[in-house]
């Protein structure tokens, strides 16, 4: 306690010097520089110690390497050289320079034709480049080399994305399906996952958009509107729901289809399509006439007075809501 106290005022360090004649400043300064000595004094021997051993570890790796036969030292330098090219084509590929970066991985390939990297490197230049069919094609030259087994699951898998993704490109959807399943069972990897989903999302979605035909919806609508009139409501159900496939903005297959639901009393379903009527036309007072029904009939007063409400703000003569908010009212 006391040294600290000397050490923490100079005037302390003063007495003590006369006291003592000892210099506490000077005395911890040849300690910091003892310190610093001693560290730098470590740090050289551990750098030193480190070639040591990186040195004897390459020394005995190149007396494994002479002890083999020619046949594996050539097959061991080939891979060096490879990897080398490699990573001179990655270093092109960083630079989006494709073209340049092709040619060093198919030097690694020639150098080295049963290690897979280089030809999913390969293939995904060609990604790059628009060339979907050349990286088609690079993808199956990693499958036809591993034929033989013993290859790296988890390259095999990346090259079967690959060609997976080179399919989606070429909007041939089952073909990338296909691939990217085969590519999970190889590597069950997250981003392979995303891939064979957002495929099969988008497969839908251009299926659904093929399907479109306005027309032919109408034919549907009408179809339905005549079964309605007979009370047949299930037939008239099909023919909505068609139109609707068959045009996902026709609002007013959504408001038949709608009427039909309430007199099948699924009031639920019934209601959301009364919602999707207001959502592609705010204006559309028949939609706010169905959704104040569809909320009397499941007990919601207040939100069908609401709903009929609406509609009157947008025509006050509109008899529909007259009558459905007259009714409600009654009923509350």
């Amino acid at each position: 306690m006391l040294m600290q106290l000397v050490q923490s005022d100079p005037r302390f360090m003063d007495v003590f010097k006369e006291l003592t004649g000892v210099d506490l400043m000077d005395v911890q300064e040849k300690q910091m520089k003892k310190k610093e000595v001693d560290g730098d004094a470590k740090k050289k021997r551990d750098a030193e110690a480190k070639v040591r051993a990186e040195e004897a570890a390459r020394k005995k790796q190149e007396a494994e390497d002479a002890a083999l036969p020619e046949e594996e030292r050539a097959k061991i330098q080939n891979k060096k050289e490879a990897e080398a090219l490699k990573a001179q084509g990655n270093d092109f590929y960083k630079q989006r320079k494709f073209a340049e970066a092709l040619e060093y991985y198919q030097q690694a390939v020639d150098r080295c034709p049963e290690e897979l990297t280089y030809y999913s490197n390969k293939a995904a230049c060609f990604f790059e480049m628009k060339k979907f069919e050349d990286c088609i094609a690079a993808c199956d030259e990693a499958v036809a080399t591993a034929a033989g087994g013993g290859y790296d699951y988890v390259k095999m898998g990346k090259a079967l994305a690959r060609k997976a993704n080179a399919y989606v490109q070429l909007e041939q959807f089952d073909e990338a399906i296909t691939f990217y399943q085969k590519a999970l069972l190889e590597n069950n990897d997250h981003g392979i996952k995303m891939g064979l989903q957002k495929a099969q999302k988008t497969q839908r979605e251009k299926a659904a958009s093929a399907y479109v035909n306005p027309e032919i919806a109408e034919e549907h609508r009408l179809k339905g509107n005549a079964l309605f009139k007979e009370a047949k409501y299930p037939a008239a159900l099909k023919e909505y729901d068609e139109g609707v496939r068959r045009n996902p903005v026709a609002i007013a297959i959504y408001s038949n289809r709608c009427a039909t639901l309430i007199k099948l009393m699924d009031i639920v379903t019934a209601l959301k399509d009364a919602d999707k009527c207001v959502d592609l036309d705010p204006n559309f007072i028949k939609a706010y006439a169905r959704k104040g029904t569809c909320h009397h009939l499941m007990k919601e007063y207040h939100k069908a007075m609401k709903a009929f409400d609406d509609g009157l703000k947008l025509d006050p003569t509109n008899r529909e809501c007259t009558e459905g908010k007259n009714k409600t009212m009654a009923t509350i």
